[in-house]
């Protein structure tokens, strides 16, 4: 990107954030980080933008360091210089401001306004209303810079192309847009808006949670993990049963029950059902994860994590997740803000009366730091930095 078109490309990012909303105060601070970065490129001679000059512009401005804690305001200064960059390859940026105020151009409003509204008709409630409406955002920006002003000029190309232009997203994310660009392109063909069914071309991005599997194992890897099968126990998968010093609970996933079965007393059941009110699984949906998952419905997700007297649970709720705390003795369950107002992660496991998880990376470590997690020590930092793994143990209030 020329010296001209830098000057051009940060006029159109103004004058599109100013359209989807962005606050006074975040435009200021934009106004503020692209006039700086204009002067440093000027001031060394640099004709050309790309996302090395800005990381450069604002280590020597800012401080900003790549693998350091970012501050609130230099996440804002990266982003912007993110967007400034997408402006630059794809002819428009990401959008992922999401304050209820989103932009759709007038090619493709319609029919977007149509499509919203048969997704509340299903029953969507409206907080995943508002982050399909962020999906559908993104993919009329990106139609939109490419030229398509129709519904019917949408072509497999252009899918494939948008794909590419969300890339930066992670696998869960990027499944979670496809699956609204496929729903939205089924909704077109099937109201005749298209004369050709896309659904096709946007793929089912597979991804796993938690574990990272190779995707492929050697003879002595595929040895090592059969060698770990216990075959005298009749338990089965960890994901439907799992125990501690007391209990066993029994969990499928895409469900709103658990079952506790009592060593003590083997004829005792205690079933746990989570109400979750308008948005919790209709019966006749109940078997078809797929559905759950397409709908909206709130469930829970991963295996319960159970102590003598609390259960924790990974609750999906559309695009996030979150750790809900059941209370066994008060028959009460506590959400994310009433047990603690920082975000932390679902727990691992429980063991000499406290829940601990791990965590295995750096970018984990920085991703809860981001989210108000108090920071750890030098020693830790240096540790993860180094592909080592820390261990998090939680202390239970009374």
């Amino acid at each position: 990107m020329s010296k001209n078109s830098v000057y051009e490309g940060v006029r159109q990012l103004r004058q599109s954030m100013e359209a989807r909303g962005y606050s006074r105060g975040r435009l200021l601070q934009f106004n503020s980080t692209t006039n700086q970065l204009l002067k440093f490129m000027a001031t060394n001679g640099i004709q050309e933008f790309c996302i090395d000059t800005g990381i450069k512009f604002l280590g020597e401005h800012y401080g900003f360091k790549p693998d350091g804690t970012l501050s609130r305001v230099n996440k804002s200064r990266l982003q912007d210089l993110t967007m400034l960059s997408e402006l630059q390859l794809h002819g428009t940026f990401v959008p992922r401001c999401r304050n209820g105020r989103y932009h759709f151009p007038e090619a493709f409003k319609a029919t977007a306004e149509e499509f919203l509204a048969h997704r509340r008709f299903v029953g969507i409630v409206e907080r995943n209303m508002s982050v399909i409406s962020l999906y559908l955002e993104r993919f009329f920006s990106y139609l939109d810079a490419h030229g398509v002003k129709s519904i019917q000029q949408i072509t497999g190309a252009n899918i494939h192309g948008f794909l590419r232009y969300i890339s930066g997203f992670s696998n869960q994310s990027k499944d979670h847009m496809m699956r609204t660009v496929r729903q939205f392109l089924g909704f077109c063909y099937q109201n005749g808006q298209h004369n050709e069914d896309l659904t096709g071309f946007a793929p089912v991005i597979h991804y796993e949670k938690r574990s990272r599997i190779p995707s492929s194992y050697s003879y002595d890897d595929v040895i090592k993990l059969l060698k770990q099968v216990d075959r005298s126990n009749p338990v089965g998968k960890r994901n439907y049963l799992v125990e501690n010093e007391y209990d066993i609970v029994f969990h499928w996933v895409g469900s709103d029950v658990i079952s506790i079965f009592s060593k003590a007393d083997p004829q005792s059941i205690e079933h746990i059902f989570v109400d979750f009110g308008a948005n919790k699984i209709l019966p006749k949906y109940r078997p078809d994860l797929h559905r759950i998952d397409e709908i909206g419905y709130n469930y829970i997700l991963d295996t319960p994590v159970i102590s003598d007297r609390y259960v924790s649970l990974d609750v999906s709720l559309g695009e996030y997740n979150e750790t809900f705390l059941y209370d066994r003795i008060i028959g009460q369950l506590f959400d994310q803000k009433d047990v603690d107002p920082i975000l932390f992660p679902y727990p691992n496991g429980y063991s000499d009366g406290k829940y601990y998880t791990l965590l295995n990376s750096i970018m984990q470590y920085h991703a809860l730091v981001g989210g108000g997690f108090p920071e750890a020590d030098e020693l830790v930092e240096s540790h993860l930095k180094r592909d080592g793994t820390t261990m998090i143990v939680y202390h239970m209030k009374k």
